[in-house]
């Protein structure tokens, strides 16, 4: 994967690259090739209760440890930096936990998942009330 443009440059033990003088790359190798996201969350969260959710790839070949970006934002669409978070998932899957703030705005939220390598990603929306 070139992991700066979050793009599938080869596959198997080589493939040609051409690399600029001018501009650095940056490579990863995965033994499998990273399709999709799946994100499992629940329907509705109260204000203050512990919620688990779950993240799941969808791999061709066989699961690795990967790396998942994961943001939550408001009602309004506004990412909550306080519940912004990186983790590694061995063999590729996380279960996490989601515990909004008493005073957190009620509505629908947005928790979206992003694969670093791959770029690839998945959003789930629940009910905060």
């Amino acid at each position: 994967y070139d992991t700066r443009k979050h793009q599938l440059v080869g596959n198997g033990k080589e493939f040609p690259f051409a690399f600029a003088p001018d501009f650095p790359r940056l490579l990863s190798l995965l033994p499998c090739r990273v399709d999709g996201v799946k994100v499992g969350a629940p329907a509705f969260i109260s204000l203050g209760q512990v919620a688990g959710y779950q993240i799941a790839p969808q791999l061709t070949g066989p699961p690795t440890s990967l790396v998942y970006r994961i943001q939550f934002a408001n009602p309004t669409g506004t990412a909550r930096e306080a519940y912004r978070l990186k983790v590694r998932a061995p063999q590729g899957r996380y279960a996490g936990l989601f515990q909004p703030a008493l005073n957190d705005a009620v509505g629908e939220w947005k928790m979206t998942v992003a694969e670093v390598i791959s770029g690839k990603s998945a959003t789930a929306t629940f009910q905060v009330k």
